[in-house]
């Protein structure tokens, strides 16, 4: 049998079995590493993918409040914008007279004034028959706080008083009026008063040229800044009475006259209207000015009959008192019942004392 020769280029599988293991192990090696790395790829996706997700969730969420924020600031503007625009109220030490007992001057009863008027707290009117009023307001005052009771003052010395009429008079110039009224502040000094700051001039300003108006609402608020800074005192502008100035023509002048800085105004003084239209025309300034007021109610116990100077047939009003409500702080006896409004239906000049006028009040009140 021939022999056969081995071919120089055939392979020897048994010599090569260990490397093709190998190759094999090598193979299966790299799927699982491809596969491992195909994992922790996707997987590296979808963290990506999730952490986008929510970051845009969160600038969705930021978006939304930045904008429901910016809707209610606008909205919040728009509702002050259109809400009404009220007056502040001006702080005071002591709120009000409320609750105070009014000083009655023992001088009426001394007097022999009727009983019916001499037993009731009237108000003192201090003008250029005062002599020193400084020493006439302290020693007022000082009387009113041994007793710890409330003094009324009314302060009545404006220039060109009363438009020339029966109580024509008053401060020879503004510079005399500022000066004057700068003593009556330092004999109220820190204590507690009420003080009805210049009856009619305000009502009666339109007598006057267009420089002494002006000069009047300076005088006014010159008066006001002075007796509201100096003093403890609660001062109360005069504003006429019911049937008189237009409540809203009255607001207007009381403002120009600075009473921001008072307690507040007065009504009726030396007048006869009656409580129920004087407390409406209050009410009606009171909302104008957010301010509170008194009322002289000495003589209007029968209300009025149309004549301001001495009319017949009039009466005693309310007491004097505190305790009112509402608006209104205090009625007082501003005007003292049986003193002459002038000469004018048999009476003697104003201020003067007329028993007959007195005694009549005093009668038609019972």
């Amino acid at each position: 049998m021939k022999s056969r020769k081995r071919s120089p280029f055939k392979i020897d599988v048994r010599a090569y079995t260990p490397l093709l293991v190998a190759a094999s192990v090598c193979l299966l090696f790299a799927g699982v590493i491809r596969a491992s790395f195909a994992t922790v790829t996707e997987t590296a996706d979808v963290t990506v993918s999730s952490q986008t997700l929510n970051a845009t969730k969160e600038q969705t969420k930021k978006a939304e409040a930045e904008a429901k924020a910016a809707a209610e600031k606008a909205a919040a503007q728009a509702k002050v914008q259109a809400a009404p625009v009220v007056p502040a109220y001006v702080p005071f030490a002591t709120p009000s007279p409320r609750g105070s007992t009014l000083y009655i001057d023992p001088r009426l009863a001394l007097a022999g004034r009727p009983q019916q008027i001499a037993s009731q707290p009237t108000a003192t009117w201090l003008g250029e028959w005062s002599g020193d009023v400084q020493s006439a307001a302290n020693t007022l005052v000082s009387n009113a706080t041994a007793q710890n009771s409330l003094a009324t003052i009314v302060a009545y010395n404006i220039p060109v008083r009363d438009c020339g009429s029966y109580s024509a008079g008053g401060a020879n110039s503004s510079e005399y009026y500022r000066a004057w009224i700068r003593q009556l502040a330092a004999g109220i000094g820190q204590r507690k008063a009420i003080v009805v700051l210049e009856p009619d001039a305000l009502s009666q300003i339109t007598c006057l040229g267009a420089d002494d108006q002006a000069a009047r609402y300076a005088n006014l608020n010159d008066a006001v800044a002075v007796l509201s800074t100096q003093t403890n005192a609660f001062i109360y502008l005069d504003a006429g009475h019911s049937n008189w100035i237009s409540a809203s023509d009255m607001a207007g002048r009381l403002k120009k006259a600075g009473v921001a800085q008072t307690r507040g105004f007065a009504l009726n003084v030396s007048n006869f209207q009656p409580n129920d239209s004087t407390v409406a025309y209050g009410n009606q300034l009171a909302t104008l000015t957010s301010k509170n007021f008194v009322i002289d109610t000495s003589r209007n116990g029968n209300g009025s009959s149309g004549e301001w100077c001495n009319p017949r047939g009039r009466a005693l009003g309310t007491k004097p008192t505190t305790y009112v409500g509402g608006s209104v702080d205090a009625y007082l006896w501003i005007k003292t019942p049986g003193e002459s409004d002038g000469t004018c239906n048999g009476g003697p000049s104003a201020g003067v004392w007329w028993e007959e006028y007195a005694q009549e009040l005093a009668a038609n009140s019972n």
